[in-house]
């Protein structure tokens, strides 16, 4: 179901010196600290963290019984999740679910900050809501920490390079809002394209919008705002890389994946759009960016 976000509108001088501050900070931060972002919640703020995994899950199995017309199955299958962000949890759960085997590859090693008290009470409530033996899944993590590939095989890769998936024999291919920190989208939606087989399907949520918190909800299209020398003078490794709906059909359609469906989740109202179209950069201002989308979600067939 799409979620229309009413917007009440400011001065749009203040936001662009407000945005661009902000920028500037982050760079600051990024090149002081690195990246830090997690998933919206810290795998130490445990109930939000699994509530969230849970979510995740829940919506790409929503999303794909949309666009394959029938629930999907994911007994046997191989995962793989791009990001997957500071803890494994999305991953145990599609265990649970039967797959056979879950894949994950992340840019930063985060998932070396979860605590042991997030998976114990994954592992408490997968118990107690599917009455299974969850001790299959114990061991999977187990294994994990032992460097010894079963049913989790996670990667960290600074070079974020998918070659090491290659013979794993993919069927799904998940993201949760990590397409819009790629740096090189173009690459990798190359890289996914060599290790997929005929059949994999691609699930892809991307979040358009500002990401910074204030400025998010009071001006959702913020990065949009400044000129691309100027943004690209003040990114880091993860800042959105502001490619749109379009370019990653585009892309996707490029690299021999077909049956390309965006299903919008958030949008802006279109008064809304046409009130700020002209306060965006001139790239921005073309209605095939659909500048009304906030977070989308893509499927695709290899």
């Amino acid at each position: 179901m799409v979620k229309v976000i009413e917007i009440n509108r400011g001065k749009d001088n203040w936001y662009f010196l407000l945005g661009l501050g902000i920028l500037v900070l982050n760079k600051l931060r990024y090149s002081i600290f690195g990246y830090t972002k997690p998933k919206p919640f810290s795998s130490r703020q445990i109930k939000k963290a699994i509530d969230y995994d849970f979510h995740i899950v829940n919506l790409w199995n929503e999303y794909l019984r949309m666009y394959l017309g029938h629930q999907p199955e994911f007994k046997d299958k191989t995962i793989l999740e791009l990001g997957p962000g500071d803890n494994l949890g999305v991953g145990i759960i599609l265990l649970s679910r039967g797959v056979k085997q879950y894949n994950a590859i992340d840019i930063n090693n985060l998932i070396v900050r979860t605590p042991d008290e997030f998976y114990e009470e994954l592992f408490r409530q997968l118990e107690n809501s599917t009455q299974q033996d969850i001790s299959s899944l114990r061991e999977q993590l187990k294994s994990l920490e032992n460097n010894t590939i079963a049913g989790i095989n996670y990667v960290y890769s600074p070079e974020f390079d998918l070659s090491v998936f290659k013979d794993k024999d993919i069927d799904f291919i998940f993201s949760q809002a990590a397409f819009e920190h790629f740096d090189d989208v173009g690459k990798t939606i190359e890289q996914i394209s060599e290790i997929s087989k005929s059949g994999t399907i691609l699930v892809a949520k991307i979040d358009l919008r500002t990401h910074s918190r204030y400025v998010r909800e009071k001006d959702p299209l913020n990065i949009y705002r400044y000129p691309d020398w100027l943004y690209n003078l003040l990114k880091f490794q993860g800042s959105p890389n502001r490619v749109r709906p379009f370019e990653y059909a585009e892309l996707l359609e490029k690299n021999d994946w077909s049956d390309i469906t965006i299903f919008p989740l958030t949008t802006l109202p279109n008064q809304y759009i046409s009130a700020i179209n002209n306060k965006l950069y001139s790239r921005f201002r073309d209605k095939k960016c659909q500048m009304e989308y906030l977070s989308i979600i893509i499927c695709a067939r290899r």
